[in-house]
């Protein structure tokens, strides 16, 4: 084979390797930076009550408001899918809480409605998945709810709610939230007024 031919064959490779040496190393620096998520529980807007356990007619209903500011510091775009809470006792999942698309809200006098406003909850249609574009911030307001009949809370008892997603490469994330938390029993709590920033 004619040494030029091999001196332009070694230069390709070299070449090739170089560049993609160069393409992953810029993927490596891109990525570089974190996925942050603050969190706070809020009030209830159908009623301006705060998160927590409801009573009415022999049902437990927790419902949890919450406010969410999602930060990507990365040069790459990043995806949080299915933000969810899930309650636990101890280590075990128990239930994992209905994410609500819209709510229906309305103002009355005496019995005539006087206005009514709908509300969307997560991101575009009612979605609770996120694309967070390179160095920005979202807020975000969702909401959950799950309900039982109060004979079934000895068997669903919980005293700790996590916050999870699912990371792009499809991960499954789980970060507590709230702990040593008197399950069905708790009736309302307190909303945070600081960001809870989320922490293994």
């Amino acid at each position: 084979m004619n040494e030029q031919v091999v001196m332009a064959i070694v230069g390709g490779a070299i070449g090739f390797v170089s560049s993609a040496g160069i393409l992953a190393l810029e993927r490596i620096l891109n990525r570089a930076g974190k996925l942050k998520l603050y969190y706070k529980f809020i009030h209830v807007k159908i009623d301006n009550a705060s998160w927590g356990v409801r009573t009415n007619r022999g049902m437990y209903t927790l419902m949890i408001p919450v406010s969410f500011e999602l930060q990507n510091t990365s040069n790459s775009t990043r995806v949080i899918r299915d933000l969810s809470i899930e309650a636990f006792q101890g280590e075990k999942q128990v239930f994992r809480m209905k994410q609500i698309e819209r709510g229906e809200y309305s103002t009355r006098t005496g019995e005539v409605v006087v206005d009514k406003t709908t509300e969307t909850y997560g991101g575009e249609k009612g979605s609770y998945s996120f694309a967070l574009p390179p160095r920005s911030i979202q807020k975000q307001k969702c909401e959950y709810t799950y309900s039982i009949n109060q004979i079934d809370a000895e068997n669903l008892k919980f005293d700790t709610l996590k916050i999870t997603y699912y990371d792009e490469r499809d991960n499954k994330k789980g970060f507590i939230a709230k702990s040593d938390l008197n399950g069905w029993k708790m009736g309302l709590q307190k909303t945070d007024h600081d960001w809870i920033l989320l922490r293994r």
